[in-house]
């Protein structure tokens, strides 16, 4: 599920995994699963989830630019930044 911060993903993840009775898998629980683990493979995790995240954070900015752009044609001003926490 993807979406911008405070969106609802976590809610409606965990509603839908009540719902089914299926795990509730978060970036974040995957991430504190992996601070643990030492060697190649939790390199590749830490690795993947910085990229998942530098990914997520060009995208909202990207949005973001849109909405200041056709803000700015509408004689608005949006003043916002995205700011993604650090993996570790």
């Amino acid at each position: 599920m993807q979406g911008p911060p405070a969106a609802g993903k976590t809610y409606y993840g965990a509603q839908l995994a009540k719902h089914y009775n299926i795990p509730l898998i978060t970036i974040e629980s995957v991430i504190e699963m992996s601070k643990g683990i030492e060697g190649e493979f939790a390199d590749e995790i830490r690795e993947a989830l910085e990229s998942e995240r530098n990914q997520m954070q060009e995208k909202e900015q990207e949005r973001l630019d849109q909405q200041k752009e056709k803000a700015e044609k509408m004689g608005k001003v949006i003043v916002e930044e995205v700011v993604f926490p650090p993996v570790f």
